[in-house]
């Protein structure tokens, strides 16, 4: 069976739509392999199925398409291990994108991403921002994912600028137990 895998296409910190992701390359570590098939999902998430071996470690590097500009996010590179390992949960932080929809409107997208598994069955995120000075500046939250396992987030207060730099901390939820934190720094775009 297939395990299903997320990937998130952006350019300068804005999910993108409308592309044709394709593997440059994709290898399981003795010899390149057929790249799977990527199709859209929605707000920027893509999707393709591809089962690895307990054990295995596949590479790859994807190329979201021309229409990126910033090689950073328009190349992604891959490390793809079996979604049933415990001890390899991998977070990958293009799931995780937060912008500036005007200078008082920020909109955060997030999804939980283990192992390149989209986690769908997650029912509550909180995402915690914190300044360079490590002081909690805000909190979104949602309890409605959508039927993909992605949430959608907004925070309207004044003062938002591009290049505003916070320590994001998500806590993922399921049925009111906390089942993943992750941290990543967000530049705000």
């Amino acid at each position: 069976m297939n395990e299903k895998r997320i990937i998130f296409c952006s350019n300068l910190g804005l999910p993108i739509t409308g592309l044709t992701p394709t593997f440059i390359y994709l290898n399981d570590g003795t010899s390149d392999i057929a790249s799977p098939a990527i199709t859209e999902r929605d707000s920027g998430f893509y999707e393709y199925d591809l089962d690895v071996p307990v054990g295995k470690v596949y590479t790859g590097l994807l190329d979201c398409g021309a229409t990126i500009t910033n090689d950073g996010e328009r190349y992604i590179p891959l490390a793809i291990k079996h979604g049933d390992t415990l001890f390899n949960k991998n977070y990958n932080p293009n799931t995780t994108t937060v912008y500036i929809s005007d200078s008082d409107t920020l909109v955060v997208f997030c999804a939980l991403s283990l192992d390149g598994v989209l986690q769908t069955d997650t029912t509550e995120v909180s995402v915690e921002f914190y300044d360079s000075l490590d002081v909690l500046q805000f909190t979104v939250t949602s309890d409605v994912p959508s039927a993909d396992g992605t949430f959608k987030m907004t925070k309207v207060t004044p003062g938002f600028s591009a290049g505003d730099v916070y320590r994001a901390k998500a806590t993922f939820t399921l049925n009111g137990e906390a089942i993943e934190t992750v941290e990543t720094f967000i530049t705000l775009s």
